[in-house]
């Protein structure tokens, strides 16, 4: 499923293992509630997608645009979130990640995260908070 547009589908407890969807578009999809196991996102597009709930458990949203996802209550246990796009995203409440995984994004400007959370990248990798560079 490699490059599909999936763009506004519902996957809600949905239930995916090794499955591909590499620079897919995945805009506004509403996957609360789903258990994606060992899922390739790498580049994928989700656009104010929705994946409140989810676990997102192995998976690997390398370079993938995740600006302004519902992640709220979602676990990221093992999850590859390197040059992700977390802009304006909703972390708050997120499950089984290791905030070294969080330093590995591109940007977290804007995103909504825990008091905790937010202490913890403000101290140790506070670029993360700032405002991207377009390159314009």
């Amino acid at each position: 499923m490699r490059e599909a547009n999936f763009k506004g589908a519902n996957l809600q407890y949905a239930r995916l293992f090794l499955a591909n969807f590499e620079d897919a578009d995945l805009a506004y999809v509403d996957a609360r509630f789903a258990d994606f196991w060992t899922v390739d996102f790498q580049g994928a597009n989700f656009f104010r997608a929705n994946f409140q709930g989810i676990f997102l458990n192995k998976s690997n949203f390398a370079q993938a645009n995740l600006k302004k996802v519902n992640l709220q209550n979602t676990s990221l246990w093992k999850t590859n979130l390197r040059g992700a796009n977390l802009e304006e995203a909703d972390l708050r409440g997120i499950k089984a990640y290791e905030t070294e995984q969080l330093a590995e994004v591109d940007t977290l400007y804007k995103a909504r995260l825990d008091q905790e959370l937010l202490e913890q990248i403000r101290e140790k990798h506070p670029q993360l908070l700032e405002k991207p560079e377009t390159g314009e």
